[in-house]
C-alpha cells in the first residue's frame, strides 16, 4: 500500500483509532520534521492531527510535481498549435472589466449574463483573464453559455478549439436544438437570448411552433416577447390574446398594454382616464380618482381578479382599479395624464390615497420594467 493509500485510510477510519501517521518517503520526511524558531529552539511536536494534515499536503505536493507531462505528438491528443489571431472588435473598459471581476468575486451569475449582453450590444469582446472561468461555468449555466457566444472573440474561440470540455458551452447548432427540442426552461432561455439579438426571426420561430405547444409552454415563451417588443409583434400578440388559457391571455395583455397602436392598450387608458384625473384648485393641482361602480365581465380577460389580492384593507372597487392601474407601465400615464413622472409621484403622494396608488404605480413599473 502506498504512502498515500495509507494516509486515506487513516482519514476515513480517523487519527483517534489509527493515531500513528504513515511514514513520508525517505526524499521528503524531511519537510515534516519538527521545525524550529527564530532563535533556534526546536518547536514542540505536532499533535497527530496536525501531522496528518501536514503530511497530507506535502505527499499531495509531492506526487503533483512528480507527474511527467504527455509527450507533445498526436497520440496523446497535442500537437504544436498556432497562437490566437488578434481580435477584431474593440475591449471592454477597464471600468467594465472591474465590475465583471467583482461579480464573479460574488458569484452573482445573474448579474453576470445582464454584464455579458451589455458587452455584445456594444460588440465588445471578453477580457482574456476572465475567458477560462466563464468559459467553466457555462459548461453548468445555461443563459450564460448562450449569452457567451457573441463575445467571446478570437481568444475565446481559439481556448475552445483546444478544450473539448468547452466546446459544447458554445456550440450554437447545440443551443439551437435546446431552443427546439430542449426542457421548458432552456426553450425559454434560448427565445430570450434571440429577442435580444434578432427579435424578428425569435417571434417567427415561436409563432411557427405555437399552435403545437401546451398551454404552460405557450405561456412561458409568449412572455419571452417582452425582450425588444415593438409594434411588429403586435398582430401575434392580438391573435394570442383570443387563447384559450387564461394564462397565456393574461400575459398578452400585460404585453398588448405597452403597444401605444393596440385596440387593448387604447382601452386601458380610456378606462383608467375616466377613474384619474388631474384638476387645478386655484393655484394648485391635484389627483381626483373616481373608484368603479361595479366589475366588469371584461376586466377577467386582463386578470384582474374580482377578490383584491392586496386583501380587505383597502375595499374591493379600490382593490380593482389598483389592478387597472398596474395593467399599464407608469409612463404611460403620465403620457395619458399630461403630467411628468416627478409630478405624478407628487400628486399621489399628496393624494388621500397614497398608498394603494403607490402599490398600483410599483407594480406598474415591476410588471414592465418600466
Amino acid at each position: 500500500m502506498s504512502e498515500w493509500q495509507q494516509l486515506i485510510q487513516q482519514g476515513i477510519l480517523g487519527t483517534s483509532r489509527q493515531p500513528t501517521v504513515p511514514a513520508l518517503p525517505p526524499t521528503i520526511a524531511v519537510q515534516a520534521t519538527p521545525s524550529k524558531d527564530d532563535s533556534g529552539t526546536t518547536v514542540a511536536a505536532l499533535d497527530v492531527e496536525t501531522r496528518f494534515l501536514q503530511q497530507a499536503a506535502i505527499l499531495a505536493h509531492y506526487e503533483a510535481v512528480g507527474l511527467l507531462p504527455h509527450a507533445l505528438d498526436e497520440a496523446h491528443g497535442l500537437c504544436e498549435t498556432a497562437t490566437a489571431p488578434p481580435e477584431t472588435n474593440a475591449a471592454v473598459s477597464e471600468r467594465a472589466a472591474l465590475l465583471l471581476q467583482r461579480l464573479l468575486a460574488d458569484f452573482d451569475l445573474k448579474l453576470v449574463v445582464e454584464w455579458v449582453r451589455h458587452a455584445a450590444r456594444r460588440r465588445a469582446y471578453l477580457p482574456h483573464e476572465f475567458l477560462p472561468t466563464l468559459l467553466d461555468y457555462a459548461t453548468k449555466h445555461q443563459p450564460l453559455a448562450t449569452a457567451l457566444t457573441p463575445i467571446l472573440g478570437e481568444r475565446g474561440r481559439w481556448l475552445i478549439a483546444l478544450n473539448p470540455a468547452w466546446q459544447n458551452s458554445a456550440n450554437e447548432e447545440l443551443h439551437r436544438d435546446a431552443g427546439q427540442q430542449g426542457s421548458t426552461n432552456a426553450r425559454v432561455a434560448y427565445l430570450e437570448e434571440q429577442r435580444r439579438q434578432a427579435p424578428t426571426q425569435a417571434r417567427d420561430a415561436l409563432m411557427a411552433v405555437w399552435t403545437q405547444e401546451a398551454a404552460a409552454e405557450r405561456a412561458a415563451f409568449v412572455g419571452t416577447l417582452r425582450i425588444n417588443l415593438s409594434d411588429g409583434d403586435r398582430p401575434f400578440l392580438e391573435e394570442a390574446y383570443t387563447d384559450r388559457s387564461i394564462n397565456v391571455r393574461i400575459i398578452v395583455t400585460r404585453l398588448l398594454a405597452q403597444l401605444p397602436n393596440a385596440a387593448l392598450h387604447r382601452a386601458l387608458l380610456s378606462e383608467l382616464t375616466n377613474h384619474l384625473q388631474i384638476e387645478r384648485k386655484w393655484l394648485k393641482r391635484q389627483l381626483t380618482m373616481t373608484l368603479p361602480k361595479y366589475f366588469r365581465e371584461q376586466w377577467h380577460e386582463w386578470g384582474i381578479r374580482e377578490q383584491s389580492p392586496l386583501g380587505v384593507r383597502i375595499g374591493s372597487k379600490m382593490g380593482w382599479l389598483v389592478q387597472l392601474i398596474a395593467l399599464v407601465p407608469p409612463s404611460t400615464l403620465v403620457n395619458a395624464l399630461a403630467v411628468d413622472a416627478v409630478d405624478l409621484l407628487n400628486l399621489v403622494r399628496a393624494s388621500e390615497h397614497a398608498e394603494p396608488l403607490l402599490t398600483a404605480l410599483l407594480e406598474g413599473a415591476e410588471q414592465h420594467q418600466d
